[in-house]
């Protein structure tokens, strides 16, 4: 995590960034590490394009709680990749993800790669309920292949 740390450092300092794409699939990756890059691109208050490519790694609900509770200062994004499949997201996470990304009301674009991860109904209802508020969506992609959801086995006895 000490290179993602030094990459979010970095990024504090690019106040007029405006796309940020970050591919950092099938690393050793942490929570710690994901947080830091994303605290780091926070600083960058005019940026309209995220695209984060996390997947195949250990993240996981705490990470997306930190993307949910930093998306509310990122005010002008337009464009949301998130590439969290095959990571160890589940419902608390979706739904933290689904109440940030609420918030953006200049999001037009959303990809959503949750494919082999914990998700479950919970976490995939707080996302329809994110989309329904999003009126100005444009264009939406959500991934949820090899999940949890629709299972009926989850909470039985």
């Amino acid at each position: 995590d000490a290179g993602a740390v030094a990459v979010g450092d970095g990024l504090r300092c690019q106040e007029q960034l405006r796309t940020a794409t970050l591919g950092l699939q099938g690393t050793k990756l942490t929570d710690f590490g994901a947080v830091a890059v994303f605290e780091g691109l926070c600083c960058s208050k005019h940026l309209e394009t995220m695209v984060l490519g996390l997947g195949d790694t250990v993240v996981g609900d705490a990470t997306a709680i930190a993307f949910g509770d930093g998306f509310r200062s990122l005010v002008d994004i337009q464009k949301v990749s998130l590439a969290l499949n095959n990571t160890k997201i589940g419902d608390e996470g979706a739904v933290a993800l689904s109440d940030g990304l609420r918030g953006m009301q200049k999001l037009e674009d959303v990809t959503l790669n949750l494919g082999s991860t914990s998700v479950q109904d919970a976490g995939v209802f707080a996302l329809g309920q994110c989309f329904s508020a999003l009126r100005q969506l444009k264009r939406i992609e959500v991934y949820l292949q090899r999940t949890r959801v629709g299972n009926p086995e989850i909470g039985r006895a």
